[in-house]
């Protein structure tokens, strides 16, 4: 699309120079005050400059590779432990899968849905794991058609499909693992979108789930808004609770086998992790 040309150039430009940019920015500092492994910090950087880059062109504002290369290194900066967490459950995914597929003689298949830029899928191809052995399939899903873009230009090693997350375009039995990285509050049905998963997904294949998530009694007071919220706008984006979740993927077929709350409060919702396998 000739408007999106500008994005489309910066979008080059971040993929092409934003590391030296964001070095000019104070990339080496936060390096040095974070033990983030420097494959994990510089696709980060990357990726959130990238994110950065789209919502402006979304909001109709033209920005300047310094702006959303510093906005990304400032970003990182602020979050390292759960940038850091992100970076780990990831390492720990590819080896996983890696083991499983071993001696199979083929590649891991590994989707993101809601892949923006495409950070998950860009940490999975520059892991050493990967970057030294069969190279994967890499398929990213996104509603938005500017992200998806955004994923052409920056990975364009990865597939990318526009589509929900809800109903996911993809065969059946097909991925290795499945991630979903901030974005389970932005689906209309926990259900479908479990389900989704749990077709695409080969038998011992995992599920990773990062977001934001609703402690009980406000995931209720959540429920009676997000309703209204459908109703009126169509969708919800709301924080879910933990616990519907985790619910919500055993009635799909899928077993929780690891949940990391990295903060819990009363009424206010808290980042964590969740890792569900198929027919585990």
């Amino acid at each position: 699309m000739d408007g999106d040309a500008p994005l489309t150039k910066l979008l080059a430009r971040i993929r092409g120079e934003g590391i030296d940019e964001a070095r000019a920015h104070g990339l080496s500092s936060v390096a040095e005050s974070t033990d983030v492994p420097d494959w994990c910090l510089t696709q980060a950087v990357l990726f959130r400059a990238a994110n950065i880059a789209v919502w402006g062109f979304e909001d109709g504002r033209v920005l300047s590779l310094e702006e959303v290369v510093r906005g990304a290194v400032k970003g990182v900066s602020r979050k390292p432990e759960a940038l850091k967490l992100l970076c780990r459950e990831v390492d720990a995914l590819v080896k996983r899968v890696a083991g499983r597929v071993r001696g199979e003689g083929r590649a891991p298949v590994f989707v993101d849905v809601g892949c923006g830029s495409g950070l998950a899928l860009a940490l999975i191809a520059n892991h050493p794991l990967i970057k030294g052995g069969a190279k994967p399939r890499l398929i990213g899903v996104d509603h938005d058609p500017h992200m998806v873009e955004a994923l052409k230009v920056m990975l364009p090693q990865a597939a990318s499909l526009q589509a929900l997350a809800e109903s996911l375009p993809l065969r059946p039995n097909v991925a290795d693992a499945v991630l979903s990285i901030g974005m389970l509050h932005e689906v209309s049905s926990v259900k479908a979108f479990t389900n989704s998963v749990a077709r695409t997904l080969r038998g011992g294949g995992e599920v990773l789930i990062a977001d934001s998530f609703a402690p009980p009694l406000t995931a209720t007071l959540m429920r009676v808004g997000r309703a209204v919220r459908t109703a009126i706008r169509g969708g919800p984006e709301n924080p879910w609770g933990l616990n519907e979740v985790l619910s919500t993927l055993k009635s799909s077929g899928l077993t929780p086998r690891y949940v990391k709350a990295l903060a819990r409060k009363v009424l206010r919702t808290y980042p964590a992790l969740v890792v569900a396998v198929k027919g585990g």
